[in-house]
């Protein structure tokens, strides 16, 4: 559409004709410009109305061309009044309103809410409800309150069928209710649960920081208290001692006597540690050699 039209909010793309028919129905009855499309306005035959025909002609030929794919749009360019547009369009892909209902049918049910929004999946369902109403048969004037009601009603329930798990409690609080609910009353009471799920998930997010932040930080305290069976120093493990060295030659370096802080031994076979208690070695010896003996 050109820059002093608002631009049409449905887009042909071969699939939705009813929907993009009757939005751009709508917008030429707005612009008093609908019986250049419908064939009620034929191209005037005096040179005097010939030109204003002509220009509003071709505005329509550039809305229709510029509301639909490319791939459509470009088997419409040989065409030249937006009378000929409009009839090849409508033979190429209106379907049949049962062929139509049956596939909008399949589109809501296999519609849920999953990664939406409330706001974005009330959108994409009320667009395929929409396009139902408008290919749906006519009702008849007696029964048309009823039918209505009973359908917003059904609709609801639909509506709540297909949201996630965590939409659980507000569900079942707008189930038990009761009374004649429809999807556009029940909206603001989705939308205040969705605003509340969400400031929920944001202070649980904010208190794990926390609570990891805090257990580090204790983690790292109680390093402190921790001592190396090497050096005998606090704040590290023996894994991590920088005293703890490779081997050299035949002799480990790794070992580390506790006695006299040599290195390459244990303090059991510390050369200048003071022997213990010969006495008690030579009765254990003697009980190893009386039982051996036995």
């Amino acid at each position: 559409m050109d820059s002093q039209h608002h631009r049409l909010a449905v887009r042909l793309d071969g699939k939705n004709y009813f929907l993009w028919a009757s939005y751009f129905k709508n917008f030429l009855e707005g612009q008093d410009l609908w019986t250049y499309v419908d064939g009620s306005n034929p191209k005037p035959t005096e040179k005097a109305e010939q030109s204003k025909w002509v220009i509003n002609n071709a505005k329509i030929k550039t809305w229709i061309m510029e509301s639909v794919e490319n791939s459509i749009a470009v088997n419409l360019s040989p065409l030249s009044t937006a009378h000929l547009m409009w009839e090849y369009l409508k033979r190429i892909y209106k379907q049949s309103n049962a062929a139509r209902m049956y596939q909008l049918e399949q589109e809501v049910n296999s519609l849920s809410q999953e990664s939406l929004s409330i706001q974005e999946f009330y959108s994409a369902i009320m667009l395929l409800w929409n396009e139902m109403d408008m290919i749906e048969e006519k009702i008849p004037e007696a029964a048309l309150e009823t039918v209505l009601k009973l359908r917003l009603q059904t609709r609801a329930r639909q509506f709540l069928m297909k949201l996630r798990q965590d939409f659980e409690p507000i569900r079942a609080t707008i189930l038990n209710r009761g009374g004649s609910s429809n999807v556009d009353t029940i909206l603001p009471d989705l939308l205040a649960e969705e605003t509340r799920l969400k400031s929920l998930s944001s202070h649980i997010n904010v208190h794990d920081v926390a609570l990891s932040a805090a257990v580090q930080k204790t983690k790292a305290r109680n390093m402190s208290k921790t001592e190396c069976f090497i050096c005998h120093e606090t704040g590290h493990i023996a894994i991590h001692c920088s005293k703890k060295k490779g081997t050299t030659g035949n002799v480990s370096t790794s070992l580390f006597c506790r006695y006299c802080k040599g290195e390459g031994h244990l303090i059991e076979n510390c050369k200048i540690r003071p022997p213990r208690n010969r006495s008690h070695r030579a009765y254990m010896s003697s009980v190893s050699s009386t039982s051996e003996a036995t």
